[in-house]
């Protein structure tokens, strides 16, 4: 580890183990990683209060030189490892506790080897502060076999941030999270994916992803063949380099997912994604889709075709971007968007591609009891020869039930201070303009009966308890 101890030094530190004066090392990319860490402390990144506890020089010499991330590490973090450092693979199943606070230097790979007998898992527990280091694009990855259990609360959620200081943290200032699974996905070239529908990679729950997707991870949060038994639920992506959640084939279902100012499209997906969601929002500043849908790119009619089921969603274009587009359906995906919202967008809709514009014509795509307003455009108002759908007739069409009205969100174009609620009294209510629970799927179903179009009731907010809107 990075420490070193004398009682001269100015940096002062409660730890878990007593107060230390602890001195950073000295390193050649300006400030050290103990300096960071400390200024996050100092300028109050989260941190909690942690009880002074007296204990000899010996105990302190063990903890602050573990080591993290090694084959042969203790498989759970004592408490007394106040900072520590992820690297490389990590093969023993391991804790991480909210008392430390943790590095990921480069590649964090996280694997079950084929001749474990148990899966390998990282469990991080609620409030649990994890800094992606900058200089080394630091990652975690965990492959088809292992296991994140990432479960924070609303009031002490885990945290997924920059290692630069508050202030002077960016977009993309690391890679980000990516889980692979062992479910389907349409293109073999792939290293992930399999045929395991309910396969698990974890659990996401009350979960921060800041200023991570690079263009090196293509965005904040990776999903790549994850399989229906993953728990995704309260999953933040804020101020993502690039896309702020991708999925990559599989049946993953995501409930209760913030994406907010990302650099490119909120949530995208191909490669045959087959799961639910409900309960988004995705307020963007970008020159791009809030929901991107694809199938397979270089082969749109490969199975599974990407055929997700999407209810209350809240898409939210707050600067106008030129070039800005509600949702984008291309490549070949269908799907169904119901219960939602398009706000603010340069266009509205977009359908693109022989495939994709059949499946809108024969209904297997299609977007029905949501409210556009305030966009530019809905989309084409004429067909063209090698699109046969124009986007402002079709969403216009009056079997889908949409209306072009305002939904009344509170205050949904605020960066700093957003409110996504429809207030009371609003058009969104109004059941006869709502979809009942999903009629598509008889069985297995994660949607519920939920009369509003949009992400939220104004008495049942969830968004605000947990989330953040820093801008650096």
């Amino acid at each position: 580890m990075f420490f070193a101890v004398d009682n001269s030094s100015e940096n002062t530190f409660k730890s878990p183990i007593g107060l230390w004066n602890l001195r950073p090392s000295t390193g050649t990319l300006g400030q050290s990683r103990e300096e960071r860490f400390m200024r996050q402390v100092h300028t109050g990144i989260e941190r909690k209060n942690i009880l002074m506890i007296s204990m000899v020089a010996v105990m302190l010499s063990a903890v602050l030189f573990a080591s993290i991330g090694c084959e042969d590490a203790d498989p759970v973090d004592p408490l007394a490892d106040v900072f520590a450092v992820l690297q490389d693979t990590i093969l023993t199943s391991r804790t991480l506790v909210s008392d430390s606070t943790y590095v990921l230097s480069g590649d964090v790979i996280l694997r079950t080897l084929p001749t474990d007998t148990s899966t390998t898992t990282l469990t991080i527990n609620p409030g649990t502060v994890i800094l992606g280091e900058h200089d080394t694009n630091g990652r975690l990855i965990v492959e088809p076999g292992a296991k994140l259990i990432a479960q924070g609360t609303e009031s002490s959620p885990i945290i997924f941030t920059s290692d630069r200081l508050v202030g002077q943290r960016a977009a993309g200032d690391w890679g980000g999270v990516i889980l692979q699974g062992s479910a389907p996905v349409n293109n073999s070239s792939l290293l992930y994916g399999g045929t395991v529908s309910d396969d698990s990679s974890g659990i996401l729950n009350y979960v921060r992803i800041e200023f991570a997707g690079n263009n090196a991870n293509g965005a904040g949060l990776l999903l790549q063949g994850v399989g229906g038994a993953t728990v995704l639920d309260y999953v933040q992506v804020h101020r993502s380099g690039n896309a702020g959640i991708k999925i990559d084939g599989g049946e993953a279902n995501l409930l209760h997912t913030v994406v907010t100012q990302p650099g490119s499209n909120g949530i995208s997906w191909d490669n045959g994604w087959t799961g639910e969601g409900q309960y988004w929002v995705v307020q963007s500043t970008a020159s791009a889709a809030g929901v991107r849908g694809s199938n397979n790119p270089d082969s749109p009619t490969s199975t599974p075709i990407s055929n997700p089921l999407l209810y209350n969603v809240s898409l939210v274009e707050v600067e106008s971007a030129s070039n800005s587009i509600g949702v984008i359906f291309t490549n070949g995906t269908l799907g169904t968007i119901r219960n939602s919202v398009v706000l603010g967008f340069e266009t509205a809709l977009e359908i693109s591609g022989t495939e994709s514009n059949a499946a809108a014509e024969d209904t297997t795509l299609k977007i029905t009891h949501s409210m556009f307003y305030d966009n530019t455009s809905l989309g084409e108002t004429a067909n063209t020869t090698s699109e046969t759908i124009a986007e402002a007739e079709w969403i216009a069409d009056s079997k889908y039930v949409n209306r072009f009205r305002s939904p009344q969100l509170l205050n949904p174009y605020d960066l700093d201070d957003p409110e996504f609620y429809a207030v009371y009294g609003s058009p969104a209510y109004i059941g006869d303009s709502l979809a009942s629970a999903p009629l598509e799927t008889s069985t297995g179903t994660v949607i519920e009966d939920f009369r509003v179009a949009g992400a939220e009731r104004y008495y049942l907010p969830w968004v605000r308890a947990w989330t953040t809107f820093d801008r650096n």
